[in-house]
Parts: structure tokens; C-alpha cells; sequence
């Protein structure tokens, strides 16, 4: 058995030690293909990088968002020193999708991460078409001066996109939902935020500086932001 550990150990050193990023491929699990992963009571997932590849503690993330949706249901991530906990990234993908995250935990710990400074749990743009669920979740990050976005989403680049997301009874410990209008879209994404709790209140702001279409909006009810 101590064998077997260390071969696996050694496997996983060299692999983050020669990880390369590509734009492509941001590495760790790719949930798609409408996979639901229901986790036991107790069971967690763990990521906390230790070392000192720039590519990984710039790009990767052990959950990635790929083509046809997900569902995770009660499960727990803690990662560290890595770009988010998941990367729901769609990129120019135009599949219709929907993911869901029922009564999902999150943290992530960059706060030794002197390369990437995201403190997001989650974080990525939407698809063409696509429907975004988060119901019961918890969400913790490090927090450093001015730095407060541990949910986030931009739109898609695509044109004509648009999307749909629910946030509701969930729960961040400190920080606040994001959103970025991008494109040049000129169907409304609509965001909707109910019995929420957060130290600030959403924030919908211009992705890039090229992005002059207002193509998303925020609908918020009963929430707690303080």
C-alpha cells in the first residue's frame, strides 16, 4: 500500500509540474454530457496546490463546465492556490445546457497565490443558451482589501445569447455575486437573486471596455446584504 501511494503521489507531483495551459483546456474534472453527481453525506473534494507552476496556479481548476450541463448535488470542494474551485467557462460553445448546484460547499484559499488573485469559488462566462441553478449553497473564500467577487458570470461573446440564472437560499460568507455584460447581444440575460445572503450587494458591471451593450440584468428579492 505505501508503495502504491507513493507511485500515485509521485504521478500527481509530475503532472502539476509539467502542466502547460492551453485555451482549451483548463484542466482538473470536465463535467458535461448532463452528469449528476450526488455526494454522500460527509464526502469531500480536495485540491490544495502546493507548488510553484505559474500555469497551474493561474489556469487550472479541478471542476471545469463542458458541453451539455451538469447537475452536482451536496457536494463539497475546498481548493487553494488554483484559478476557481470551478471553472463554468463556456467560451464560444453554442449548446444548450443547463447546470445545476443543489446544496453544493465551496471554499477556496488563494491567499498564497502570488500569481492569481481571484478569490472566485466559481467563476466563468455563459454559453449562447444556457440556464445557470444554484439553490442551497455556501460559498467561502479568503478575502483581501477590495477584492469581494466569489461568484461570478460574464455573458457570452456570441451573437443573439442569451441565458438565464437563479441564485436562491444560498449563502456567501463575505463577498458578493458578480456579473458582467459582454457582446453584442442585444437579448436580455436575465439574473434573478432571491433569499440570499452576502456582505455586499451584487454587482453588474462592463466585462471589457468594448462592451457598450447593457445585455444583462439583475432581479433581486427578499436577500440580505450586509
Amino acid at each position: 500500500m505505501e508503495c502504491t501511494t507513493y507511485f500515485w503521489k509521485k504521478v500527481v507531483i509530475l503532472f502539476f509540474d509539467s502542466y502547460v495551459y492551453s485555451s482549451a483546456w483548463y484542466g482538473g474534472l470536465v463535467l458535461k454530457n448532463g452528469v449528476k453527481i450526488f455526494a454522500s453525506s460527509g464526502a469531500k473534494l480536495i485540491f490544495n496546490y502546493t507548488g510553484t507552476n505559474s500555469d497551474v496556479l493561474t489556469y487550472y481548476s479541478p471542476l471545469n463546465a463542458g458541453t451539455g450541463g451538469f447537475e452536482l448535488c451536496n457536494v463539497t470542494i475546498e481548493a487553494s492556490n488554483c484559478r476557481y474551485a470551478l471553472h463554468d467557462e463556456k467560451m464560444d460553445y453554442t449548446d444548450v445546457y443547463r447546470n445545476i448546484y443543489d446544496h453544493c460547499n465551496f471554499k477556496l484559499d488563494n491567499s498564497n497565490n502570488s500569481v492569481w488573485h481571484a478569490r472566485n469559488c466559481i467563476g466563468g462566462g455563459l454559453g449562447k443558451s444556457g440556464e445557470i441553478v444554484i439553490d442551497g449553497c455556501y460559498f467561502e473564500s479568503d478575502i483581501e482589501p477590495n477584492y469581494y467577487d466569489i461568484v461570478s458570470y460574464h455573458n457570452s461573446s456570441n451573437t443573439n445569447a442569451k441565458s438565464n440564472i437563479v441564485i436562491k437560499n444560498s449563502y456567501i460568507k463575505s463577498g458578493r455575486f458578480k456579473f458582467g455584460y459582454h457582446g453584442t447581444s442585444t437579448n436580455m440575460t436575465k439574473v434573478l437573486i432571491a433569499g440570499c445572503k452576502a456582505t455586499r450587494e451584487p454587482l453588474l458591471w462592463q466585462e471589457q471596455p468594448t462592451d457598450s451593450t447593457v445585455n444583462m440584468e439583475i432581479t433581486q428579492w427578499n436577500n440580505i446584504w450586509s
